[in-house]
């Protein structure tokens, strides 16, 4: 619904650039324009797998500025492609001009959300003095280790 979840992932994507929320940065992803309107996003974790992933630049009255193609390759990078508008007369609908590209209209970006990456199980150290052997509290342990006694 467009809701952004602190946790979640978000590109924005820019013409010449992306910009990267707090959580995105956690990922190595990296940027690459091949062409007009050709964009490449790589080295991320993927599209979110619920909820909304993209969400395109729109006009005052709700019309998305331009069309916008976009897939997930086979080795993982993200593949963006935005066209210039044209009515398709079959469909009755309003479709991607594949021989038009347009860059993504300046002060303008695409939203991409990314699945979050899964969270680092961290493993406490055990401690391989016996319990036995192991002090209540450090200023116990330290004025034993000082007065060279045990309780």
């Amino acid at each position: 619904n467009g809701f952004i979840k602190s946790a979640s992932p978000i590109v924005d994507l820019y013409a010449d650039r992306i910009e990267l929320n707090v959580e995105a940065k956690q990922q190595n992803i990296e940027f690459e324009k091949l062409g007009v309107g050709d964009y490449l996003i790589k080295a991320s974790s993927g599209f979110a797998q619920e909820g909304w992933y993209i969400e395109t630049p729109k006009d005052a009255n709700g019309n998305v500025l331009f069309s916008v193609i976009y897939e997930t390759l086979e080795n993982g990078d993200i593949s963006v492609k935005t066209y210039k508008k044209k009515f398709d007369l079959e469909t009755a609908s309003i479709v991607a001009d594949l021989d038009s590209p347009v860059d993504i209209t300046e002060g303008r970006w695409i939203d991409i959300r990314l699945q979050a990456l899964p969270p680092i199980n961290y493993e406490m150290p055990t401690s391989k003095t016996p319990a036995d052997f192991q002090p209540t509290g450090i200023a116990q342990a330290v004025s034993e280790m000082m007065n060279g006694t045990e309780q």
